[in-house]
């Protein structure tokens, strides 16, 4: 197995050795490995508890050319209860799934996959870290982040701040509560989680979702008091922009008659007027978005300088 070693390098490595099957190791853990790696692949992985029958172990055995030997062979990796297989714990088929995707030549291939597998378990790329640092560094985190920061506008803190919300391009629904003059909010949809997964891994917390907070006036008070006392005054001027917006509030400022109706927001298209870009401004979207970008350049620089 790859170095350096782990808890699981050492678990693997001694019952792949000392297996009473008689299987070479290498050919019992190239059938692991893959094992693990379709399963991720088929999107299986979120259930809880992954069980598998005696038929289904017997048939990817024979796939894999391994047979006579009984379901035994596959001990301590899976283990049994009265009617069902399962694996010994789900990091342990992650781990083998990642070995498999460090064997993958392929630079394209390795990436698509990695990228694919991530966007759903966030894992991976600790595990890959681990596996083969100079490598996952290099071809995954590297390149992707840099394509990311290349696509950004640097010709204003305005352009920036606008660029990285036209890069996510996240769509929220809206509904307006007149009784607490409040919104409530919820995301729809965002582009390129990965990037967003990456970001997160070199320990910094954003989620793309995180940006809906900004919708509510009380977003700060707990989290931060002084950023809440900042910006607090700003939401009367963001509300007044959205409601507008919606046609819920006529240009003399009257407030029409509401409804529980959703309405429909694409956070570039609103944040790119002059106007509403100043309201965003005024409750501290601008400062939080040229923090995540300075943290991103700082947090790379330290990755690659590392390995």
């Amino acid at each position: 197995m790859l170095r350096p070693p782990c808890v699981l390098d050492h678990f693997a490595g001694y019952y792949l050795n000392h297996s009473e099957s008689g299987i070479p190791a290498d050919k019992l853990a190239a059938f692991l490995m893959q094992w693990a790696l379709e399963y991720f692949k088929c999107g299986k992985y979120y259930r809880e508890r992954i069980y598998y029958t005696d038929a289904q172990l017997e048939q990817w055995l024979k796939k894999s050319g391994i047979e006579g030997v009984g379901l035994n062979c596959l001990y301590p990796f899976l283990v049994r209860t009265r009617k069902w297989y399962f694996f010994l714990n789900y990091e342990l088929l992650l781990y083998f799934a990642v070995q498999a995707i460090v064997r993958i030549e392929n630079v394209e291939n390795y990436s698509k996959i990695t990228a694919d597998i991530a966007c759903e378990e966030s894992k991976l790329l600790v595990f890959l870290d681990k596996a083969d640092p100079k490598r996952f560094r290099k071809e995954i985190l590297s390149l992707e982040i840099h394509c990311f920061l290349n696509k950004l506008n640097l010709d204003s803190s305005e352009e920036v701040v606008l660029s990285f919300i036209k890069y996510f391009n996240p769509d929220f629904s809206l509904t307006w509560l007149k009784r607490s003059n409040s919104f409530e909010t919820a995301i729809e949809s965002s582009g390129d989680v990965f990037v967003e997964e990456l970001i997160r891994f070199m320990g910094i917390w954003f989620e793309v979702i995180g940006l809906e907070d900004f919708f509510y006036k009380d977003c700060y008070r707990e989290d931060d008091p002084v950023k809440y006392k900042k910006y607090r005054q700003g939401y009367r001027n963001l509300y007044n922009r959205l409601l507008l917006v919606f046609g819920l509030m006529d240009e003399n400022g009257k407030l029409l008659e509401s409804t529980d109706e959703e309405f429909h927001l694409n956070l570039y298209q609103f944040a790119k007027d002059l106007e509403n870009y100043q309201a965003l401004k005024e409750v501290g979207m601008e400062e939080y978005i040229l923090g995540i970008y300075r943290e991103i350049q700082s947090k790379l620089d330290e990755y690659m300088v590392v390995n």
